[in-house]
Order: structure tokens, then sequence, then C-alpha cells
């Protein structure tokens, strides 16, 4: 996203591992961005700020019920029209989501991809 013009990015991942070329790739490129190191629902319910894009990319292992779970307390945490991206093992339904409608869904390969765009809070009463 930094790369593509957007003014900050924050990575949160939980494994150290990835968090280490997390930062060194963050570095590399030099265009800024945050690194959280943190479970991602730990993340999500001390962040204050809103966002217009999300990329989720959870672990394949991951239940699809937790994956909803993530996009439900993320709701609250993107601005109007803010779209996300979920990348996914193929197989699986999307999910109805309040706050959220599927905007799109692709497959390539073993993975697929869910493209979701927040609703207008009139939409959702």
């Amino acid at each position: 996203a930094l790369s593509r013009g957007a003014s900050s990015a924050v990575f949160v991942e939980w494994s150290p591992p990835a968090v280490t070329i997390l930062r060194e790739n963050v570095y590399k490129v030099g265009l800024g961005g945050r690194v959280v190191a943190t479970d991602v629902f730990d993340f999500l319910e001390g962040e204050k700020d809103h966002y217009d894009l999300a990329f989720v990319d959870p672990p394949y292992a991951m239940p699809l019920a937790s994956v909803v779970e993530v996009l439900e307390r993320l709701v609250d945490q993107l601005k109007p029209n803010a779209v996300v991206v979920v990348h996914r093992r193929t197989g699986e339904t999307p999910p109805s989501l309040s706050g959220l409608a599927l905007a799109w869904e692709r497959e390539y390969g073993d993975a697929q991809v869910w493209r979701f765009v927040k609703l207008h809070e009139e939409a959702m009463t």
C-alpha cells in the first residue's frame, strides 16, 4: 500500500520471525509504516485509528469463525467506504457480515480473495 501512495500503513503480526522480516522490509523500502508485534484481537481492542484499507491474511489453519470475529471487530475501525481484502484457502464461502458488503470474490490456485466494502451507517440500520 505504501508503494502505491498510502500515507501510512500498520502491519499487525504475532509471529516473531514474521515480525523480524516485516521490520526489515519496512526499513529497506524506506516508506515508513508501523509494525505491531501482537495478536490481532489485542491490537483491535486498543486501536483508536480508523482505516481506509485493510488486508486480512490469517494462516489458512485459522478457523473461518475466528476470521469472522476479526472482521466483526475490524468494522468499527473502518472509515466509510473502506475496503477489506481477505485472503483464504479455496473452498470457503465468504461470510455475511454486519457492516460489510461482499464486493467480489476471486480464486487463484488454492487461494481465494474476498473484497468487502464498509457500508454507510444508514445502510446498516
